[in-house]
């Protein structure tokens, strides 16, 4: 047996609990008299004492109105008191608990015997409570004589205890329970309402979200296939643009002879002949005659298209003519140097 109890426990806890723990939090949370809700949602109820009448809600005094709810208080020499501190580990079973306390407590039989308690406010380890125990026929022969009251049902019956007021149960606190458990029902239709339409309204979003997002990627995969001639026509011009790079980069680093030899022939007057012309890549090689050899060379070096000109030989006269013989070499500019 221990062994099996062993399998159930968990950093100290034994996890079979935690469903009356769970219970036990919720009637905490909902039922008792300092829960925030039923501070909101309860009845006030007036308090008769004699002739003093004082409205309560949720166990609270406050300062309202005469209710319709009326609780009748029973005189002191009815009421058997008792206070107790229980550890707080018997919160999910205090109802039995305090049950068991009743029976060995009581000085009345069990049919004749009516009790309540209520929880003060304590320590996290410490349940500080209050009981009360009555007799049930003594409780209805007082409500008879003084109240005229006959039905056990019809009005709710409270005793003080160390000074605070205690329900005692199974009188007319059916009515203001059923009254809070409707409450609780409608505004709990209400939450689950509210939280239905939010759901609901979040779905929509999300499914509107992904119609919107379908329709966009139909229109992008459309318009991939409408721009594909276009995306190839620009990868072949692409393509062409290279070639044209290419090729001016070829002319660019290799010229053409035709046209350097038009060039120089649109410099050179008429009384100049070329007899040889050589051109490897941007260097011309020129042998030729003129009146004036030097002023040739002096024409060709002031142009910006040639980067220098030499002379490798000296410039001679041709012997019976009045014409001059050169040799020049030309070294062409480039794209960068013009």
């Amino acid at each position: 047996m221990a062994l099996d109890s062993q399998q159930w426990m968990l950093f100290g806890y034994d996890v079979r609990d935690t469903g009356r723990l769970w219970q036990a939090a919720w009637r905490e949370f909902l039922w008792s008299d300092d829960s925030p809700v039923r501070q909101q949602l309860d009845d006030v109820v007036t308090l008769t004492d004699g002739d003093t009448k004082t409205s309560y809600q949720a166990g609270q005094r406050i300062d309202a109105t005469t209710s319709h709810l009326v609780a009748v208080a029973v005189p002191n020499d009815l009421v058997l008191e008792r206070s107790l501190e229980l550890p707080g580990a018997v919160l999910p079973n205090l109802e039995s608990v305090m049950a068991l306390e009743v029976s060995s407590s009581s000085p009345f039989s069990a049919d004749d015997t009516a009790y309540g308690w209520s929880r003060l406010a304590g320590s996290e380890d410490t349940l500080n409570i209050r009981l009360v125990i009555l007799s049930r026929s003594a409780v209805m022969t007082y409500l008879a004589k003084s109240h005229d009251i006959h039905d056990p049902g019809e009005r709710e019956v409270w005793a003080q205890a160390d000074g605070h007021w205690v329900m005692v149960r199974g009188f007319g606190e059916q009515h203001r329970q059923q009254s809070y458990r409707r409450r609780l029902i409608r505004c709990g239709a209400y939450v689950a309402a509210t939280a239905l339409v939010l759901l609901v309204l979040l779905a929509f979003n999300v499914g509107f979200k992904q119609f919107e997002l379908s329709r966009l990627e139909a229109a992008s995969a459309e318009l991939q296939r409408d721009a594909a001639p276009a995306l190839a026509l620009r990868q072949r011009l692409g393509a062409v643009n290279g070639t044209v790079s290419e090729v001016n980069r070829l002319v660019s680093e290799y010229p053409s002879p035709h046209a350097e030899l038009a060039r120089l022939t649109a410099l050179m007057g008429d009384d100049v002949f070329i007899q040889q012309f050589q051109m490897n890549g941007r260097e011309i090689r020129l042998r030729g005659r003129a009146q004036d050899a030097a002023s040739v060379m002096q024409l060709l070096t002031e142009q910006p298209e040639f980067v220098s000109v030499t002379a490798p030989q000296a410039i001679t006269r041709i012997s019976g003519s009045s014409e001059e013989q050169f040799y020049l070499n030309i070294q062409l500019a480039g794209a960068d140097q013009k």
